[in-house]
């Protein structure tokens, strides 16, 4: 007599494909150019100094020896350091952002536009130090646009995962200083005054009001194999649609109606890569369908380098 056993409790859903979330995620870290990370040791620094980057950002160390603290809050003068290490990562284009895994919005899920950000690590002797409470340090991001009612965001990283740009009450001032030529144009940029380190940039909040922009994929990409962003035209701000749990659609909750926007998905399957692309403009709760095409590795971080 043949029996039913009827369905294994332990066995997901058959899938299409292997998982390759990873896979691409090492992708996106080949996006950024090796210039945007610049790290300076400086030995026994007992002096006012001034860093500058391949990429024109310029920090400035003041007051060396009442500037830093170390996790106990103690005072580390910087000459005190046998090896002082200030590092920095920049994030000026808007594929730097998608592969530093710091999108464009803040604590609220609202989008924001974007002047620029660079992550700041100080390492003396192989101890991670802080700013202590009552300084600030002065960082200068090149532009080439300035914006009005630009403020200082800090990145919230609860449990090391990216929460979102979130807004202090400082403002970003716009600066001018001499560039790298001495007879070459000046350098046009925001001046920021940052109590913190790691993730700092200047950005705006983008018109809080709710509207939910969706991606409808063809059957076979999901949340597994897919990462999409949405692209905003002539401004720098890009954000990750996440994908809405039982169907195929990837959604950004808080898309302004009206932007000029640029739909990419980037997808893995097996040993095939694919890419989706569409122009369009922000609706109101809208749903847009998009079928990827394939693709290589070479073109897709050509795409996103040129973003």
């Amino acid at each position: 007599m043949l029996v039913a056993g009827g369905c294994r409790p332990d066995v997901d859903e058959l899938r299409p494909y292997p998982a390759s979330l990873t896979e691409l995620q090492l992708l996106l870290k080949e996006v950024p150019n090796q210039a945007t990370q610049t790290t300076f040791v400086l030995n026994n620094l007992h002096r006012d100094t001034m860093l500058t980057t391949s990429g024109g950002v310029r920090v400035f160390l003041n007051d060396t020896e009442e500037l830093f603290a170390n996790e106990s809050g103690q005072v580390v003068p910087c000459s005190s350091c046998t090896s002082l290490t200030v590092a920095t990562t920049e994030a000026l284009r808007k594929g730097d952002f998608v592969a530093q895994g710091i999108p464009t919005y803040d604590t609220n899920g609202n989008l924001v536009e974007s002047g620029g950000a660079v992550r700041l690590t100080v390492i003396c002797d192989g101890k991670k130090l802080q700013l202590l409470p009552s300084r600030t340090l002065k960082v200068q991001i090149p532009s080439p646009t300035l914006l009005d009612n630009m403020f200082i965001f800090n990145g919230l990283f609860p449990n090391n995962e990216f929460a979102g740009w979130q807004a202090t009450t400082e403002p970003a001032y716009w600066a001018n200083w001499p560039g790298p030529v001495p007879s070459g144009p000046t350098v046009d940029g925001y001046e920021i005054y940052t109590n913190a380190l790691d993730w700092v940039g200047c950005q705006r909040v983008i018109d809080p009001t709710p509207n939910s922009f969706c991606v409808d994929l063809p059957e076979g990409f999901d949340d597994q194999n897919t990462q999409c962003y949405l692209v905003f035209k002539n401004m720098r701000s890009i954000v990750p649609l996440l994908p809405t749990p039982g169907s195929k659609q990837f959604c950004f909750k808080n898309a302004p109606p009206g932007l000029l926007v640029r739909i990419l998905t980037v997808s893995k399957t097996g040993n095939s890569y694919w890419l989706g692309s569409l122009e369009t403009e922000v609706g109101t709760d809208a749903v847009v369908p998009l079928v990827p095409e394939p693709s290589s590795e070479q073109e897709i971080l050509a795409i996103l380098k040129a973003l």
